[in-house]
């Protein structure tokens, strides 16, 4: 059975020739400490666009049936419901709600 990627050294590397002295469980701790910090960092950004009306540049995208997505200036990624949108245009979108880890808008142009 291997290890996640995030447990194995990389061959090569110095720290692959490090003895491997943290255990599984705290590793396991840690990881869930960084990932709820990332979490709620991730929040706290999202929500500075909260109400906001913003233009963001479309990107391909399926992870959604029925809906397209776009960065805004600063890289933020907003999903908005319409069909397939061509990548590289600039559309404007209202900011309305945090749905999960996804900011979602709609489109206003």
């Amino acid at each position: 059975r291997g290890l996640p990627a995030w447990r194995t050294p990389t061959t090569g590397t110095r720290s692959a020739r490090f003895a491997d002295d943290v255990a599984g469980s705290e590793k396991d701790r840690r990881r869930a400490v960084l990932l709820e910090l990332e979490r709620k960092l991730k929040r706290r950004v999202q929500s500075h666009f909260l109400g906001r009306t913003l233009d963001l540049l479309t990107e391909e995208d399926g992870a959604r049936p029925g809906w397209s997505s776009g960065r805004l200036k600063n890289y933020v990624q907003v999903r908005f419901p319409e069909p397939f949108q061509n990548p590289g245009i600039i559309r404007t979108v209202a900011v309305d709600t945090i749905e999960g880890t996804e900011l979602l808008g709609r489109l206003t142009d």
